[in-house]
């Protein structure tokens, strides 16, 4: 198993330099003209007003140079009000990417767990099950990163939990090979099947002990073997 890659990160070159503690100390740019791309990774919600009125929402449409549009990085970097200025603007929130997995701005924002900006772009019309290539959909990748907070949001809201991705495992599957025993407790609790197979024959116990999280472990072995 392998999860799904972290989105590209949300630095711009040139933003860190060596401080005198010998660790790299952040900069944003100062008086350096950006573009939509990197306004909305930094979170400059007046950089993105401004880009907008001079250049037209159509702008918002564009992809940058990996394939990803402006609400991917609005999305990745948790920037609730740039996410709304782009719904307001009328930019797509839901194109995938032309990158290999063609993720959607909602699996970006799954990744690093930003729950109010999924339930921005579910508000706006996006489906909480939409799946990318890999199968990943956003409670899947939820689980991938132990973002038990919003796997709970997620399951609330009423997301499938019979979808898995093309190698058959679910959220489950991967709470457990990840060793996040509490995300793991609280699957089982909200109705996964402890002893489902993925396709190549494995539960999520086989999985946790792959991890090699103790405490994951004997939460598994409890549910799947009987009570004596």
């Amino acid at each position: 198993m392998v999860p799904a890659p972290r989105p590209p990160s949300l630095t711009l070159s040139g933003q860190y330099e060596r401080c005198s503690t010998d660790r790299h100390c952040f900069n944003p740019p100062i008086n350096k003209k950006l573009d939509i791309f990197q306004a909305a990774k930094l979170g400059q919600l007046k950089e993105c007003k401004h880009i907008v009125s001079v250049k037209g929402a159509g702008v918002l449409d564009v992809l940058d140079d990996r394939g990803h549009t402006p609400a991917h990085w609005a999305s990745l970097s948790g920037a609730v009000d740039i996410v709304q200025f782009f719904l307001e603007a009328g930019g797509p929130v839901d194109l995938p990417s032309v990158a290999e997995l063609a993720q959607r701005p909602v699996h970006w924002a799954s990744v690093n767990g930003h729950i109010a900006v999924v339930d921005q772009l579910l508000g706006a019309g996006v489906s909480m099950d939409t799946a990318d290539h890999r199968g990943c959909t956003p409670l899947i990748l939820a689980a991938q990163y132990g973002h038990t907070a919003l796997c709970c949001y997620l399951i609330g809201k009423g997301a499938q939990l019979h979808l898995c991705d093309v190698e058959g495992d679910n959220a489950l599957h991967w709470a457990a090979f990840k060793g996040h025993c509490e995300l793991t407790r609280l699957l089982i609790y909200s109705g996964f099947n402890p002893k489902q197979p993925d396709k190549f024959g494995q539960t999520p116990l086989h999985l946790a002990v792959l991890s090699g999280d103790l405490l994951t472990v004997q939460l598994l072995c409890e549910q799947v073997s009987p009570p004596r």
